[in-house]
């Protein structure tokens, strides 16, 4: 929809406001005037005559300097199509309104509402298609759901503030399992109590034990377990095949049954596929072919009798080609014959008609003074040309007088301009740099100290955990260091003092009891050697240990030495760079935030000084170029008027020369050439009319010897001119009736030809059928349908019993599996029975059962022992300590590879977020962003709306950082708010196009980015109809330095 024409009657204080169709000619339309002139008051009354009367925030409607209130639009849609609408102020608060559409019938508010603003509502046009520059600037109506469905639409994928729930959510599990120096969180819990453990696991590993005789009694079992593991598989394979046996039986049996029928049943060995269908469908289309033979006879013997029947007149057919040509003219002479008179009385118009045309030129002009005048297109064309020269020289001269005019105040205007910009750089400031480093570089070094910082901190946290780690190692190590004991002192004293004793006792005392002494003290004497190999073995068993415990605490020390230098590079990497970026050595963390936004402000401080410096470039050229354009302007116009007064001169002696009045102009000239022309024409007439009359005349009498020729060769009467005409029609009559019966004998001839070689293609059709049936019996081996049939019958069971045998020894293949265990099973299914084979079966399921009832026992035989093995080694404290322990490695294990993949999922998710913003803004946001490059002049280049939060819309710059609507400038914001605007705009386009207005929305724009906005709309205004107010003139000028076509209208 695009305005065509606009009337204010009276509307605050416009009144008798008219905007014709020229005032809107073209797509961009510029309403220029000072303050006060009515520009926001006309954007107002558009509102209204969409959504009535005293809309909030909009001026009053009441008519301050006369004239009732209200007034029309006239919309235009894109097929040309008309709509015009009135809304008055009435005793309703949003007056009435009459809409009228293309057909002139009218409607009212609904269909105003419903099917030309199509739900647009206020608050929509006034946000999308009609605001001013505080409007442009309200990011919180854009929040508003009307809009904002546009703006952060579903199309990202992501409902508002889903991705950042999941990403708080995220962190707070992640300190949850882990945090750094902290005490509560899960992992570090579990780090202090399996230090606990490991401490009392040292302390219990000092306790001996014995083991070697159950350890024998264990290998005993466990031999024994795989005998019967052995025996059960033997009697498993031998109860599958018995298994196979019974379920391939009742198969056996059935194979043994086809065989049977097959030796029964004669043998066919070939018979044609689909015989008996085959012979039905000859057999049926011989009856057809019959029958359609005897009704083909009788349609022969009927064509015959009609044929016999007809009578034809071949006289009048030996005419026809004269009958038809008298019959086509009949019409024309009919014609020609009743125009006689009105010939005669145009002829007589005419010769009146030219006489009156030489009249009007004057007295003495004569039928030869007429044909002398010279009226060829040459002369015509010099009278042109000379109407175009004065005329166009006329304009030149007025034009460039007013180029000289307008050139002048230009300059005056580029003067100031320059002026004002130079004044703009001078006053620029920009922040002194703390050391001599390149800006950009600055901000590299600023992002690698970032990346350190980050990186430090986990280096710190790895090398705590490590010398954790590295501490319970070498405790555990020192632990190792106190030898195993051998065996007591007290108790080798006791073996000695049992030993003297008993000899003793053997030699001074009574033998029997040193004997008792010999035995007790060969007991003792035997238990301390097996002691003793014991702690051989606990000795070799510790170093082995101690070995693998020094090659772990030589790993972690070299670990930490890593992370040490790894950790003494960052620091020395953050104090170069702190030099480098702020001058001095030391630069704290919580500083760089402040840093980087020093930064973002140098960046733009140095931007806009760049922009200045070209601006005043700009604006030098543009006084040069204006001083120029001045004295070029004022040259032309001196010129102009210099070579209109020569072409004047010129007109008068050409008129001179053709004998013409010299105070004639081109169009007097022109007339009084049209005149003789017409006294021509008029005389041509005359003539014409007089030589048509003479030919019709001649015309009739011929036609007329025509028709009586014919009438006489068929011996009929002649006819006068007034019964001519009808006396054709009578032999037309006739002519019809002879053709149609010759027709009709021709065509009952080729019917009856078309018939018989009809009957003699049926009958070889029905030879054809028989000499095929007889084939097809042949074939069968039968020389009668019942013989055929039979042995079809035959060979179709033998068919179908061979399948079935294939059928049946595949299933015994795939129950035994192989060629040779079929023949196998084959035999043995001859030679037994069923309940033979379900007897042996059932005896082997109750060996199977015997041997599990052993295995089992045998199995909890050797758990217990294995039990006791362990109790006996280390004590059931140290026992549950170490599975405690390794329980809770188990469980940090679980806990840390929970806080890997949160960790993973953080870093996943910030890729996916920045990777979505990039690739999946919504369609009003990928269309600003293509609208933002020349609204900033390409300082930025994408708009964004951030994943998640649906209030918030960010820029990037060429480097790829992201500046947010709080840290632009005014005039970026407003760039970017009109940016997203007009993107809504072409959006809404789609269901409905309607007029944008822009209420000195540019007042904000540096001279560049202005041209760059201008271009925009330039563009825009292609597609759309754009309405642009405005009291600034160095916007108009900008506007007539580009290339667009626009409209202006000054009000005021």
């Amino acid at each position: 929809m695009r305005i065509k024409e606009l009337y204010v009657d009276g509307f605050n204080i416009l009144h008798d406001l008219v905007l014709s169709e020229s005032d809107f000619r073209t797509n961009l339309t510029v309403f220029y005037g000072p303050n006060e002139a009515g520009k926001s008051t006309l954007m107002a009354f558009i509102r209204a005559l969409f959504f009535g009367f005293n809309l909030k925030d909009e001026p009053a409607a009441e008519p301050l300097r006369g004239g009732r209130s209200g007034g029309h639009m006239v919309l235009e849609d894109e097929e040309g199509l008309t709509y015009r609408i009135e809304r008055r102020q009435t005793g309703t608060k949003k007056g009435r309104v009459r809409l009228v559409l293309p057909d002139g019938t009218k409607r009212d508010e609904s269909y105003l509402r419903n099917n030309i603003l199509r739900g647009v509502t206020p608050l929509v046009f006034r946000n999308v298609f009609a605001f001013d520059v505080d409007e442009l600037r309200r990011l919180e109506e854009l929040r508003n759901e009307e809009v904002s469905a546009h703006v952060w639409g579903a199309t990202t994928g992501l409902e508002a503030g889903k991705f950042s729930n999941a990403l708080r959510k995220l962190n707070r599990e992640m300190d949850d399992l882990f945090k750094p120096r902290g005490s509560k969180s899960r992992i570090n819990k579990l780090l202090k109590e399996i230090n606990a453990l490991e401490e009392d696991i040292r302390r219990l590993r000092r306790q001996p034990g014995e083991y070697d005789f159950l350890q024998e009694q264990v290998r005993r079992l466990q031999k024994q377990r795989e005998d019967l593991i052995a025996q059960k598989r033997k009697i498993e394979k031998r109860r599958g095949w018995l298994q196979g046996l019974l379920e391939a039986r009742r198969i056996w049996i059935d194979l043994q049954d086809v065989r049977s029928q097959l030796e029964e049943i004669p043998e066919v060995a070939e018979f044609p596929e689909f015989g008996i269908e085959r012979l039905d469908s000859l057999n049926e289309r011989q009856r057809e072919l019959n029958d359609e033979y005897r009704k083909k006879a009788d349609e022969l013997k009927v064509l015959t009798e009609k044929l016999n029947k007809l009578v034809i007149d071949e006289k009048i057919l030996n005419h026809r080609l004269e009958i038809e040509q008298l019959e086509e003219e009949r019409r024309l002479f009919v014609g020609r014959r009743d125009s006689l008179a009105k010939l005669a009385a145009e002829t007589k118009r005419a010769a009146a008609a030219y006489e009156e045309e030489k009249a009007r030129l004057g007295p003495g002009w004569t039928d030869e003074k007429v044909a002398a005048v010279d009226l060829s297109v040459a002369v015509a064309q010099q009278v042109q040309d000379f109407k175009s020269r004065l005329a166009g020289q006329d304009s030149v001269v007025s034009t460039s007088y007013n180029e000289w005019q307008n050139a002048q105040m230009t300059l005056e205007d580029k003067d100031r301009e320059w002026k004002e910009a130079k004044r703009a750089l001078e006053t620029h400031v920009v922040p002194e740099a703390p050391t001599g480093v390149p800006l950009a570089e600055r901000v590299n070094i600023l992002n690698d100290i970032t990346n350190a910082y980050h990186r430090l901190e986990l280096v710190k946290i790895e090398r705590n955990s490590g010398q954790q780690r590295l501490n319970d190692l070498q405790r555990q190590r020192r632990s190792m260091e106190t030898p195993v004991s051998g065996m007591p002192k007290l108790f080798t004293g006791a073996v000695v003092i049992l030993l003297v004793l008993s000899t003793m006792a053997a030699f001074l005392a009574d033998p029997l009891f040193g004997g008792i002494f010999l035995v007790v003290d060969a007991a003792a004497a035997g238990l301390a050697l097996r002691y003793r190999r014991q702690v051989k073995d606990r000795q070799v068993r510790q170093e082995e240990e101690r070995r693998a415990l020094d090659i772990k605490i030589r790993e972690m020390e070299n670990q930490l030495e890593d992370l040490a230098s790894e950790e003494k590079d960052l620091c020395r990497r953050i104090k170069q760079g702190a030099a480098a970026l702020v001058g001095r050595d030391e630069l704290p963390q919580d500083e760089l935030d402040g840093i980087r936004r020093a930064l973002e402000d140098e960046k733009q401080a140095h931007q806009v000084r760049a922009n200045l410096e070209q601006a005043v470039h700009k604006a030098e050229q543009a006084l040069e170029g204006a001083r120029t354009r001045v004295t070029e302007a004022e040259k032309r116009w001196r010129r102009a008027r210099e070579e209109y007064e020569q072409l004047h001169r010129e007109w008068e002696q050409w008129l001179e020369r053709q004998g013409l009045p010299v105070t004639l102009d081109p169009t007097g000239a022109l007339h009084f050439l049209d005149a003789v022309q017409k006294a021509r024409d008029r005389y041509r007439e005359w003539q014409r009319a007089r030589e048509a009359e003479k030919e019709v005349r001649e015309q009739v009498q011929g036609y007329l010897s025509r028709v009586n020729k014919v009438l006489a060769n068929l011996g009929r009467p002649v006819a006068a001119v007034e019964t001519a005409a009808d006396r054709v029609i009578s032999l037309r009559d006739d002519l019809r009736r002879g053709e149609e019966a010759s027709q009709e004998y021709a065509r009952l001839e080729e019917e009856i030809v078309k018939e018989k070689a009809a009957l003699k293609r049926q009958e070889d059709k029905i030879r054809q059928v028989e000499e095929e049936k007889m084939r097809l019996m042949r074939a069968g081996g039968a020389e009668d349908e019942e013989t055929f049939r039979h042995r079809a019958i035959n060979y179709a069971r033998r068919e179908t019993l061979i399948k079935q045998r294939a059928e049946l020894e595949r299933q015994l293949q795939f129950i035994a599996g192989t060629p040779g265990d079929r023949e196998r099973m084959k035999r043995e299914l001859a030679q037994s029975s069923y309940p033979e084979n379900e007897g042996e079966l059932t005896r082997l399921n109750e060996e199977m059962a015997e041997i599990d009832d052993k295995y089992s026992a045998i199995g909890e035989q050797i758990g217990s022992l294995k039990n006791e093995l362990e109790r006996m080694e280390a004590g059931d404290d140290l026992a549950a300590k170490m599975l405690e322990k390794e329980m809770k490695l188990s469980l940090l294990k679980q806990v840390a590879e929970e806080w890997q993949v949160r960790q993973l999922c953080r870093t996943l998710l910030d890729l996916a977020r920045e990777k979505h913003e990039r690739e999946r803004q919504p369609v009003v946001i990928q269309r600003a962003s293509t609208y933002i490059r020349p609204l900033t002049s390409g300082t930025y280049r994408q708009v964004i709306a951030p994943v998640g939060q649906t209030d918030l819309l960010e820029v990037e710059d060429g480097s790829g950082r992201r500046v947010s609507v709080s840290d632009l400038s005014r005039g970026a914001a407003s760039q970017l708010y009109l940016a997203v605007r007009l993107a809504l705009a072409r959006e809404y386009a789609s269901m409905v196009s309607l007029p944008i207005i822009l209420d000195d929305v540019l007042v904000d724009f540096d001279p560049v980015r202005l041209q760059g906005a201008l271009g925009l709309l330039g563009k825009l205004a292609a597609e759309h109809q754009i309405l642009m107010f405005t009291c600034h003139k160095h916007i108009l000028e900008a506007l007539r330095d580009t290339e667009v076509e626009f409209g202006l209208v000054e009000l005021g």
